[in-house]
């Protein structure tokens, strides 16, 4: 018989997780639709490219291992890049050419 714990073993309760990379790279890679400063665009891909692999990774419960998730955060981080420089060669969105 366990000391501690009487012989039963007591789970501890899971927290919630709580992403506020996540929850910050949308609202960024939004706003850099309209403001085009760089800062934001770079926020916006390094929330995308720490939430997406961590998504992964918790739905398959692991199985995808340290190299897939490594592949799956250098294709997040290229491709949000890639977003990133089409928005940015596009024209402003709020300039107004006068007639």
């Amino acid at each position: 018989m366990d000391q501690l714990g009487g012989g039963r073993r007591q789970r501890r309760p899971e927290l919630p997780r709580v992403r506020p990379d996540g929850a910050g790279a949308r609202p960024l890679l939004t706003a850099y639709a309209q403001i085009r400063e760089w800062v934001v665009l770079a926020g916006g891909v390094v929330g995308a490219t720490l939430v997406v692999p961590e998504f992964l990774y918790d739905v398959t419960d692991g199985s995808l291992g340290a190299s897939g998730v490594m592949l799956v955060a250098g294709v997040t981080l290229l491709a949000g890049s890639l977003a990133g420089l089409r928005i940015r060669r596009n024209p402003d969105p709020t300039a107004r050419t006068t007639p």
